[in-house]
């Protein structure tokens, strides 16, 4: 019996010669034992390589070994569950340490005999293992171990897939790939306008934003522009354009404010790591308050902070950047403010001032930092405590820091804004969006992090526009039927045209070494974007290519 020792604890997918990807079912159980199966379609329905179900780990138990699900614990053989004479195979004991496990009885242990790529799975109890080819779940093949066989070949054989990882984990799972380069040089999923899932038309606009500019123009006089921009194709009359009431007119400054869906938490859990956030003081008669903004009052800032902060604390290996990078009615108080907040929950944290940059490599981020603190007792004295903390929180601040020697200190711990590089298209169209980002792509080593703005930019026209041409029918409906150009209504129906795009000229750049990239962010991004860039990490062209 002979294994890969490097595929030892790491997160992998195993692959049957006759029938897909393993993995353990949601729904197919025995009891809480949950059936492990293949997926023989998974290409074809582009099965997420981030799903945990489809994710597995295999741990050395003194020469036998352990075999474990991401998502509902370690495999076995059962007794009892059976199809004829083959024992189903089921996974169990989810979240159960391995010691644990090692003292299970043999049902639960492997031996596993490897040759190049070719891989037998053989239970200590119950024999080797295979996916069925007429026991099925479906479309899913259960897998089972036959007590009397001793093929090696076909639905008998596995192989073994590297670089398995979830999303929520995706730079400790890909650690291998990742941790001897520097930030820069990672691909990195991020968000564009991140924290405005909390815009709604309870809220009110905020002021001085390019937006805002865009909005109150169309608002001023909603019929008489919209009106001046329709006529000219001839495709509304001034009636039509009458019954864009004043509820209406509240819907699209929402549609136009709101980029992201998801709360900031749950972007992380998705695998977005880079965040592009702007802060407005907004005056209350019970005291100003940092609001996240675009266009309109999203959330507090505190909120977005606490969501990282937690975050962090169940992941402190997956790096996530920050970036303030727009203040609006902001003064030197708003400041103080903002950045005492900041190291309230980021100070222990903060991957800053001189030890780290972006051109710091992963593993130096992973690196835990010792740290004294004194402690008072109860005699007034003080002792000291040592601890270690991983800083893997990059706050990019896009402002000089206010007056005050302890507000420096605090603001001397972030990134200035010369170490981001974040050149703004502004245009309103797919190829002219391709030629402006291709431009500012290089194959030079970066020093400081460069995001790449995935997003067209609306402006008063294509607002007012789409706006219209929505207002009294679902005319990107009737665009689709017909097969001619649809007029957005929103950034979520702009960025539902723009993302397909973005991610395709993603894996295009995979094959073109003048095309460097580091982060790339979207407004509403899917599962397909994020998985598309974190897998670059990866560097397996192959992979894009089947």
């Amino acid at each position: 019996m002979s294994i890969d020792p490097n595929i030892l604890d790491e997160w992998i997918h195993i692959l049957n010669g006759s029938h897909g990807l393993l993995f353990a079912a949601d729904n197919d159980k025995y009891g809480e034992y949950h059936v492990v199966e293949t997926n023989p379609d998974f290409q074809e329905e582009e099965v997420s390589f981030s799903i945990d179900k489809y994710l597995w780990r295999i741990h050395d138990d003194n020469g036998d070994f352990l075999i474990e699900n991401r998502k509902y614990g370690y495999m076995m053989a059962a007794q009892g569950d059976k199809k004829g004479s083959n024992h189903i195979v089921e996974c169990y004991h989810q979240g159960k340490s391995i010691s644990d496990i090692s003292k299970l009885p043999d049902k639960w242990k492997w031996k596993i005999d490897q040759n190049g790529r070719k891989v037998v799975f053989t239970n200590v109890k119950y024999g080797n293992m295979l996916a069925a080819d007429n026991d099925k779940i479906s479309w899913a093949h259960i897998v089972e171990c036959n007590p009397k066989s001793s093929s090696t070949t076909g639905k008998f054989e596995w192989s073994i897939l590297k670089g398995g990882y979830s999303k929520h984990s995706w730079m400790e799972d890909l650690g291998g790939y990742i941790k001897s380069k520097s930030l820069c040089q990672l691909a990195i999923p991020g968000t564009h306008d991140s924290a405005t899932h909390k815009i709604s038309r309870s809220k009110i606009i905020a002021p001085e934003q390019d937006i805002t500019t865009n909005l109150n123009i169309v608002l001023r006089s909603a019929e008489t522009k919209w009106t001046d921009y329709l006529d000219p194709i001839g495709l509304v009359s001034r009636k039509i354009v009458k019954t864009v009431t004043e509820s209406t007119i509240g819907q699209v400054v929402v549609n136009w404010s709101k980029a992201q869906e998801n709360s900031i938490y749950t972007q992380l859990h998705d695998g977005i790591r880079y965040f592009d956030l702007r802060i407005v003081k907004q005056p209350s008669s019970d005291g100003d308050k940092l609001y996240i903004c675009h266009g309109m009052y999203s959330l507090p800032v505190e909120e977005v902070l606490k969501e990282v902060k937690d975050f962090h604390n169940s992941n402190p290996k997956e790096i996530v950047i920050l970036d303030f990078n727009h203040f609006y009615n902001m003064d030197n108080s708003a400041h103080v403010e903002l950045l005492i907040m900041i190291d309230k929950y980021f100070g222990d944290c903060l991957a800053g001032g001189k030890s780290l940059s972006p051109k710091s490599t992963v593993k130096e981020f992973w690196e835990p930092k010792k740290e004294t603190v004194k402690l008072p007792n109860n005699f007034g004295a003080s002792s000291e405590l040592t601890i270690e903390n991983i800083h893997s929180i990059a706050v990019v601040y896009h402002h000089d820091a206010p007056s005050g020697d302890n507000i420096r200190k605090i603001h001397e711990k972030l990134w200035r804004k010369d170490q981001i590089d974040s050149p703004w298209p502004n245009v309103q169209n797919i190829s002219d969006l391709k030629q402006g980002l291709e431009e500012e792509l290089s194959p030079e080593t970066r020093t400081e992090l460069h995001v790449v703005q995935g997003v067209l930019t609306p402006n008063t026209e294509t607002i007012a526009v789409g706006s219209a041409m929505n207002a009294v029918l679902d005319f990107n409906r009737l665009a689709s039927d017909l097969g001619v150009a649809a007029f957005p209504k929103s950034l979520k129906a702009l960025a539902k045209l723009v993302n397909p795009f973005v991610t395709k000229w993603i894996i295009e750049w995979v094959f073109d070494d003048s095309k460097d990239f580091n982060i790339v962010m979207v407004d509403f991004y899917d599962d397909k974007f994020v998985d598309t860039v974190i897998l670059v990490n990866k560097e397996t062209r192959s992979f894009y290519s089947s």
